[in-house]
């Protein structure tokens, strides 16, 4: 199934859609998440350690508050990466079929989903980083 393209606003100012994070064929992984979440703490906590290690694949965290939430979950988590906020009414979330948070997508270098991963599942998130 395709991944459906998207333009949202970056932390750090500007926007950021799929198509660019996928420049040059890269793999991408789409952490869909929330401040008031605390599994979505613990799943950045998780990939903090293992974003720098990802050759050929961008992460991409799309944090469903404010900029300013985003920023501070981001910061909470100690992970290095892109961090998108995502404002009501959640359009990229629901194009993604995300109906709880934390849900992690695994886009392929053609553009298509390879895998997803909903809530906590430290087996299903070892099996779709190791695909990555």
């Amino acid at each position: 199934m395709s991944a459906p393209n998207f333009a949202l606003e970056r932390i750090d100012g500007g926007q950021l859609s799929l198509a660019e994070a996928r420049t040059g064929g890269e793999r991408v992984i789409l952490v869909f998440a929330s401040e008031e979440c605390p599994t979505s703490a613990l799943t950045l906590q998780r990939l903090a350690p293992v974003v720098p290690r990802l050759d050929g694949t961008r992460v991409v965290v799309i944090v469903e508050d404010p900029p300013e939430a985003a920023a501070r979950m981001a910061r909470r988590a100690g992970i290095a990466t892109t961090v998108l906020s995502e404002r009501p009414p959640y359009d990229t979330s629901r194009a993604y079929e995300v109906q709880t948070v934390p849900t992690t997508v695994l886009v392929g270098p053609d553009g298509e989903r390879e895998d997803t991963v909903v809530g906590w599942d430290r087996e299903a998130l070892n099996r779709l980083l190791g695909d990555a």
